[in-house]
């Protein structure tokens, strides 16, 4: 399999980041937008701008497939609208999240046909359908408080054309398997619209199934519109905020630490015992000295006693 040139170089910069003398120094968020650059780069400086971390932005699946396995990847966030944005993550990700590593997902990763294992174990909608909304907006009512709903109304809209949720054979919402938490519902349709998940390895997923929008700027659903709305900004930002905090990044950030210190550690050694070393050089020079010194003074004394203690004849 072939790596594009600027997988490589998205690659090169996280590895240099990754193996920094410094530690993890910040936590690194991986920012996916599938196919557009523009919506990619909207969401890459709301994060830089307030998110304490460093932002890295990758333009193809391989790209984020490899960046999983770096140490400083905190959290990854992926926006997709087609299953050809996904390419061989249902088969990665799943395995980064169970280690304990944090995403966050929108729209096509919540969707069963495209996403697979991913719209199950990591953004668990297991998406079947669209919902569409009556006006191109979702009200987004709060269903259980957290630590992502901080600083956010109990309810609020998100233009969008639609959510992926599940449905049964006769087109019924069904609520989400398992312990995950629905934080917010639609106030219509009672479907999921963020839910939080962990996995039993301390991984961290936010899923955000209803980011339908387009590049179209004369609509209203235009996607740069979305970052006109300060409630939809704050759910993103305290989305990645929490899943930053997954055991994955926390545990290797400490295993850093300690093996930065045990170098630390060694190094001071390795200087004292190159300054004792030294040091006792210095002493045996000084010894060298005293004994040619004190030879010196015999052998002074013995001409000194030929010559003048004892004169010649």
């Amino acid at each position: 399999m072939s790596i594009k040139p600027s997988v490589i170089a998205a690659l090169a910069v996280l590895i240099g980041l990754a193996f920094s003398c410094e530690g993890l120094a910040k936590p690194v968020v991986v920012v996916y937008g599938g196919g557009n650059d523009e919506f990619t780069d909207m969401f890459a400086e709301l994060i830089e701008d307030r998110v304490d971390a460093e932002v890295m932005i990758v333009t193809s699946p391989e790209a984020v497939r490899l960046a999983s396995a770096l140490p400083n990847i905190a959290c990854i966030m992926i926006y997709a609208d087609h299953r050809d944005d996904l390419v061989g993550l249902p088969e990665s990700l799943p395995a980064f999240f169970l280690a304990g590593g944090g995403l966050v997902g929108m729209t096509e990763v919540c969707y069963e046909p495209s996403a697979e294992e991913l719209s199950e174990e990591v953004f668990p909608i297991h998406g079947n359908e669209t919902i569409r909304p009556p006006k191109r907006v979702f009200t987004y009512v709060l269903d259980e408080n957290m630590e992502i709903t901080e600083g956010l109304p109990e309810s609020f809209d998100v233009l969008s054309i639609g959510t992926y949720a599940s449905v049964d054979d006769e087109g019924t919402p069904l609520d989400v398997p398992g312990d995950q938490k629905v934080v917010y519902r639609d106030s219509l349709s009672g479907v999921p619209l963020v839910v939080s998940h962990e996995s039993e390895a301390g991984g961290r997923s936010v899923a955000i199934p209803g980011i339908m929008v387009v590049s179209n700027q004369r609509v209203d659903v235009y996607y740069g519109n979305l970052f006109l709305n300060e409630n939809f900004n704050q759910l993103l930002i305290n989305s990645i905020e929490w899943t930053i905090g997954n055991s994955r990044y926390t545990r290797l950030e400490q295993e850093l630490d300690e093996k930065i210190n045990e170098f630390n550690r060694i190094q001071e050694d390795l200087r004292t015992a190159a300054e004792d070393t030294k040091d006792e050089r210095r002493t045996r020079r000084i010894y060298y000295l005293l004994v040619f010194w004190a030879v010196g003074l015999v052998v002074c004394g013995l001409i000194l006693y030929k010559l003048v203690l004892i004169p010649g004849d």
